[in-house]
């Protein structure tokens, strides 16, 4: 059986900590109508091409912790092998 292996690669986290905070600024820049190019919410979020529901998401996770780590993705789900059938259970429906 071959085992999926996630890559090492740890760009996403990286971009996240170092733009995050900056997108933060300009946000709220925005939302007090201070930004020199951005006059609506929505025009941030078109020029930076990012969803509303992530960024309020990050943002309130950053503004609780107050800390770059928030801004990293947080784990989902269950892991592949906890989602597996028991084996006692297997072996009852097998007989």
């Amino acid at each position: 059986m071959n085992k999926i292996r996630h890559s090492q690669d740890a760009t996403l986290e990286r971009n996240n900590i170092q733009y995050g905070p900056l997108l933060i600024k300009e946000y709220h820049l925005t939302q007090a109508k201070k930004h020199p190019s951005y006059k609506f919410v929505h025009d941030f979020y078109k020029a930076h091409g990012i969803q509303r529901q992530n960024l309020i998401k990050y943002y309130n996770r950053y503004r609780r912790h107050k800390d770059n780590n928030a801004l990293l993705p947080l784990k989902r789900g269950a892991r592949y092998k906890t989602r597996s059938t028991p084996q006692w259970r297997a072996n009852k429906s097998i007989a």
